[in-house]
C-alpha cells in the first residue's frame, strides 16, 4: 500500500484522480490502494489533506491552460444553448442552460450548510375585519 505521506504518491494520486474524472475510489485504488480501504471513511479522508487538495488543483489548473477551456468558454456555450431554446420556444431546455451557468458560478449550493442559522419570525396574521350593514327587509 502507497504511504500518502509521500509526495510522489499525492502527485500520482492526483494524477489518478483527474485521469478517472474525480472518482476518489477508483483513483485511490488504481495506485494501489485495497479497494475496501478506497471506498472506506478513511480513504475518502485522504481528499481533505490540504496537500492532496493543492496537488488536484494545480494539476487541473495545468490541464485547462493547456487545453484553453476556461469558465468563460462554458459559459458562451452556456449561452449560446439559451438563446437557441428561446428561439425554438423550448422552456425546459432554456431552464437547463439557465442552471448550468448558475452551477458554473456556485449558485446552486445550499445555503443551508453555513455556519450560521437564520430565523426568520413572521408576525401573526390578524384577520381582516369586515364592514357590514344590516340590510332591513323592503317588500
Amino acid at each position: 500500500m502507497p504511504t500518502i505521506t509521500n509526495r510522489g504518491t499525492i502527485n500520482i494520486l492526483a494524477e489518478a484522480f483527474v485521469r478517472l474524472n474525480g472518482c476518489k475510489s477508483g483513483a485511490l485504488a488504481d495506485i494501489g490502494y485495497a479497494k475496501s480501504y478506497a471506498r472506506s471513511v478513511k480513504g475518502m479522508k485522504i481528499y481533505e489533506r490540504e496537500d492532496v487538495k493543492t496537488a488536484i488543483h494545480a494539476l487541473r489548473a495545468k490541464l485547462r491552460a493547456e487545453k484553453g477551456f476556461t469558465v468563460d468558454d462554458c459559459h458562451t456555450l452556456y449561452m449560446d444553448a439559451y438563446k437557441q431554446a428561446q428561439a425554438l420556444k423550448q422552456p425546459s431546455a432554456a431552464v437547463s442552460a439557465a442552471t448550468g451557468i448558475a452551477r458554473l458560478y456556485g449558485l446552486d449550493k445550499d445555503n443551508s450548510l453555513s455556519d450560521r442559522v437564520q430565523i426568520v419570525i413572521m408576525p401573526p396574521i390578524s384577520p381582516k375585519r369586515a364592514e357590514s350593514e344590516v340590510i332591513e327587509n323592503e317588500m
